[in-house]
């Protein structure tokens, strides 16, 4: 699942992958399922949402419309150290596709821990950020970094 966060009058366009010949069924680009769209939060004029969809559709956000890179999370430099710290374990959950339980095993911490960090919430001391960084296998800074 793609992760975005758009602001008023900001876009998702999805469209079929280059080189996809254009006589396939349509029924075909929906063989593994229909397009997911789950609103995840809502944060004054900000909505963050999660698209999944088959391999054979592009997801493109109106500022970055063929930028190599579009599956990247977009972090606002607005964003409190909080919210990047819970978007970025947030897309690195999920990217390894993880529960928040299985999270919370690999890095000693409980799941009230790991679900209070991915809403922004709480507070994490220093040894339990260097445990989640590890289980994810990136840097403290990486974490922290928008």
């Amino acid at each position: 699942m793609l992760y975005l966060t758009r602001k008023t009058g900001q876009s998702i366009t999805i469209q079929p992958q280059e080189g996809i010949d254009f006589a396939t069924p349509i029924g075909e680009l929906f063989s593994h399922g229909p397009i997911e769209i789950k609103i995840k939060r809502v944060l004054g004029d900000e909505v963050r949402v999660g698209i999944a969809a088959n391999h054979q559709l592009s997801i493109h956000r109106d500022e970055r419309l063929g930028h190599p890179d579009v599956h990247m999370m977009s972090i606002s430099k607005a964003m409190s150290t909080r919210e990047i710290l819970a978007t970025n374990v947030y897309a690195l959950r999920t990217k390894r596709q993880w529960s928040m339980q299985d999270l919370a095993n690999k890095s000693n911490l409980t799941i009230t821990i790991v679900c209070a960090l991915e809403l922004g919430l709480g507070v994490i001391d220093l040894e339990d950020l260097d445990n989640l960084a590890r289980a994810l296998s990136v840097s403290v800074g990486f974490l922290l970094n928008n």
